[in-house]
Protein backbone atom coordinates (compact mmCIF):
# COMPACT_ATOMS: atom_id res chain seq x y z
CA UNK A 1 0.00 0.00 0.00
CA UNK A 2 1.27 3.48 -0.86
CA UNK A 3 1.21 6.30 1.63
CA UNK A 4 -2.18 7.69 2.50
CA UNK A 5 -5.36 7.14 4.44
CA UNK A 6 -6.87 3.74 5.12
CA UNK A 7 -10.12 2.69 6.77
CA UNK A 8 -13.11 4.87 7.49
CA UNK A 9 -13.01 7.72 9.99
CA UNK A 10 -15.82 7.07 12.47
CA UNK A 11 -16.49 9.62 15.20
CA UNK A 12 -18.71 10.09 18.22
CA UNK A 13 -19.78 13.59 19.26
CA UNK A 14 -18.84 14.39 22.86
CA UNK A 15 -19.58 18.10 23.40
CA UNK A 16 -19.61 21.45 21.62
CA UNK A 17 -16.02 21.18 20.39
CA UNK A 18 -14.80 17.62 20.86
CA UNK A 19 -15.36 14.35 19.05
CA UNK A 20 -13.74 10.97 19.76
CA UNK A 21 -12.51 8.41 17.25
CA UNK A 22 -14.41 5.13 17.10
CA UNK A 23 -12.14 2.40 15.72
CA UNK A 24 -13.47 -0.80 14.17
CA UNK A 25 -11.21 -3.70 15.17
CA UNK A 26 -11.18 -5.31 11.73
CA UNK A 27 -10.88 -2.07 9.72
CA UNK A 28 -9.17 0.74 11.64
CA UNK A 29 -8.74 4.27 10.34
CA UNK A 30 -5.27 5.71 9.97
CA UNK A 31 -2.57 7.12 7.74
CA UNK A 32 0.33 5.12 6.31
CA UNK A 33 3.64 6.86 5.69
CA UNK A 34 5.85 6.13 2.68
CA UNK A 35 8.33 4.32 4.97
CA UNK A 36 5.64 1.85 6.06
CA UNK A 37 4.93 3.27 9.52
CA UNK A 38 1.31 4.02 10.32
CA UNK A 39 -0.49 6.56 12.47
CA UNK A 40 -3.60 4.91 13.89
CA UNK A 41 -5.66 6.89 16.41
CA UNK A 42 -6.56 4.87 19.47
CA UNK A 43 -10.23 4.12 20.09
CA UNK A 44 -11.55 7.10 22.06
CA UNK A 45 -8.84 9.48 20.82
CA UNK A 46 -10.25 13.02 21.15
CA UNK A 47 -10.16 15.50 18.30
CA UNK A 48 -11.32 19.05 17.79
CA UNK A 49 -10.38 18.92 14.09
CA UNK A 50 -8.49 21.91 12.71
CA UNK A 51 -8.00 24.70 15.21
CA UNK A 52 -9.22 27.46 12.93
CA UNK A 53 -9.80 30.84 14.64
CA UNK A 54 -13.54 31.58 14.78
CA UNK A 55 -13.29 34.63 12.50
CA UNK A 56 -11.92 32.46 9.63
CA UNK A 57 -14.37 29.56 10.01
CA UNK A 58 -16.81 30.85 7.39
CA UNK A 59 -14.08 30.42 4.79
CA UNK A 60 -12.20 27.51 6.41
CA UNK A 61 -14.49 25.43 8.67
CA UNK A 62 -12.82 23.13 11.23
CA UNK A 63 -13.49 20.01 9.13
CA UNK A 64 -13.30 21.56 5.68
CA UNK A 65 -16.12 21.89 3.18
CA UNK A 66 -17.95 19.52 0.85
CA UNK A 67 -15.44 20.37 -1.89
CA UNK A 68 -12.36 20.65 0.32
CA UNK A 69 -12.21 18.10 3.10
CA UNK A 70 -9.34 18.17 5.55
CA UNK A 71 -11.03 16.63 8.61
CA UNK A 72 -9.13 13.33 8.30
CA UNK A 73 -5.83 15.21 8.09
CA UNK A 74 -6.76 17.23 11.18
CA UNK A 75 -7.50 14.04 13.16
CA UNK A 76 -4.10 12.56 12.25
CA UNK A 77 -2.48 15.90 13.17
CA UNK A 78 -4.29 15.87 16.53
CA UNK A 79 -2.96 12.35 17.20
CA UNK A 80 0.60 13.50 16.50
CA UNK A 81 0.21 16.58 18.68
CA UNK A 82 -1.19 14.55 21.57
CA UNK A 83 1.22 11.57 21.37
CA UNK A 84 4.26 13.16 19.70
CA UNK A 85 5.29 9.75 18.38
CA UNK A 86 4.84 7.23 15.61
CA UNK A 87 5.41 3.55 16.39
CA UNK A 88 7.28 4.47 19.58
CA UNK A 89 9.59 6.96 17.85
CA UNK A 90 9.38 10.58 18.98
CA UNK A 91 8.45 13.07 16.25
CA UNK A 92 9.05 16.78 16.01
CA UNK A 93 6.31 19.35 15.69
CA UNK A 94 7.60 20.42 12.26
CA UNK A 95 7.04 16.90 10.97
CA UNK A 96 3.50 16.75 12.39
CA UNK A 97 2.63 20.05 10.71
CA UNK A 98 4.28 19.05 7.41
CA UNK A 99 2.41 15.74 7.41
CA UNK A 100 -0.93 17.51 7.89
CA UNK A 101 -0.18 19.62 4.80
CA UNK A 102 0.84 16.57 2.76
CA UNK A 103 -2.21 14.58 3.91
CA UNK A 104 -4.53 17.45 2.96
CA UNK A 105 -3.09 17.53 -0.56
CA UNK A 106 -3.46 13.73 -0.84
CA UNK A 107 -7.10 14.22 0.19
CA UNK A 108 -7.66 16.68 -2.66
CA UNK A 109 -7.35 19.98 -0.81
CA UNK A 110 -5.91 22.63 -3.15
CA UNK A 111 -2.20 23.16 -2.48
CA UNK A 112 -2.66 26.86 -1.73
CA UNK A 113 -5.29 26.12 0.96
CA UNK A 114 -3.10 23.37 2.44
CA UNK A 115 -0.20 25.82 2.52
CA UNK A 116 -2.29 28.52 4.23
CA UNK A 117 -3.44 26.06 6.90
CA UNK A 118 0.14 24.77 7.28
CA UNK A 119 1.49 28.29 7.86
CA UNK A 120 -1.29 28.99 10.36
CA UNK A 121 -0.48 25.79 12.26
CA UNK A 122 3.23 26.63 12.26
CA UNK A 123 2.43 30.06 13.70
CA UNK A 124 -0.28 29.04 16.16
CA UNK A 125 0.52 25.46 17.17
CA UNK A 126 3.47 25.96 19.52
CA UNK A 127 1.35 26.35 22.66
CA UNK A 128 -0.62 23.12 22.07
CA UNK A 129 2.60 21.20 21.28
CA UNK A 130 4.29 22.48 24.45
CA UNK A 131 1.25 21.57 26.54
CA UNK A 132 1.34 18.02 25.18
CA UNK A 133 5.09 17.82 25.71
CA UNK A 134 4.56 18.80 29.33
CA UNK A 135 1.68 16.33 29.84
CA UNK A 136 3.70 13.52 28.27
CA UNK A 137 6.79 14.38 30.33
CA UNK A 138 8.94 14.52 27.20
CA UNK A 139 12.32 16.17 27.03
CA UNK A 140 12.86 18.34 23.97
CA UNK A 141 15.35 16.70 21.59
CA UNK A 142 15.54 19.16 18.72
CA UNK A 143 13.95 22.00 16.82
CA UNK A 144 10.27 22.76 16.49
Amino acid sequence: MDKGFFGDLLLKFVNGTTWVVHQEKDKPFGFKLADGRAIVPRHGQPTDFASIPWFFRRVLPKTGTRHMQYGRSAVIHDVLYRTQEIDGQQVERAFADWLMKEAMVLDGVPKIIALIIYVAVRIGGAKAWKESTHKLGLIKTGGV
